[in-house]
């Protein structure tokens, strides 16, 4: 059932990719293909409790819902990877300026794991999905992730102004501390 949720998010990610026609980096691409082909499989591997019964009356509400723990659960890691003593673990993703589409996930293996996957896992873990709409999930947040890095809005703001718009979907974290930043 993982495999069927990582092939969501591949597809979603480098399928949004391709489609805005990003330009191509190849240390970008390699860095993103080994967070998504090592680490993430690791986590997906420690993460495995994912109900297998279809619950589709919930598919709505467990979407909304994961929007908003992956928002609670990314905004203070995010935050914090701004700090003087972890940026650090973060700087390799805002080599890009100006983000691209491709470099949605460029970043080290530790703040792939800690920020970029454990929210977005998490929040489907506690909505308890089972697999068909954690496979939706997956898609709906990689395509997102990608679309956050290649259109202006809130995380393209986040990449000129570093101190506002650390969260991601309805930012309602941001709104909630202050942070948000609109252009």
């Amino acid at each position: 059932m993982w495999l069927l949720i990582f092939l969501a998010h591949i597809i979603g990610y480098w399928g949004t990719v391709m489609m805005m026609g990003s330009e191509w980096h190849a240390a970008c691409a390699t860095r993103v293909l080994k967070n998504q082909f090592v680490y993430t499989p690791l986590v997906a591997w420690a993460l495995s409790d994912v109900p297998t019964l279809p619950a589709f009356p919930h598919l709505a509400w467990q979407l909304v819902a994961a929007v908003i723990f992956t928002d609670i659960l990314f905004y203070p890691l995010h935050r914090l990877a701004h700090t003087k003593y972890l940026y650090r673990f973060h700087a390799m993703h805002h080599e890009f300026h100006t983000p691209i589409p491709m470099a949605a996930l460029y970043a080290g293996p530790v703040e792939h794991v800690v920020v970029n996957l454990v929210p977005p896992m998490v929040a489907g873990i506690v909505c308890r999905m089972d697999t068909l709409t954690f496979m939706a999930w997956a898609f709906a947040a990689s395509v997102n992730t990608v679309w956050a890095h290649a259109v202006p809005n809130q995380h393209t703001d986040h990449h000129r102004l570093r101190k506002k718009n650390y969260g991601v979907g309805f930012m309602l974290m941001d709104r909630w501390m202050g942070t948000l930043a609109t252009s």
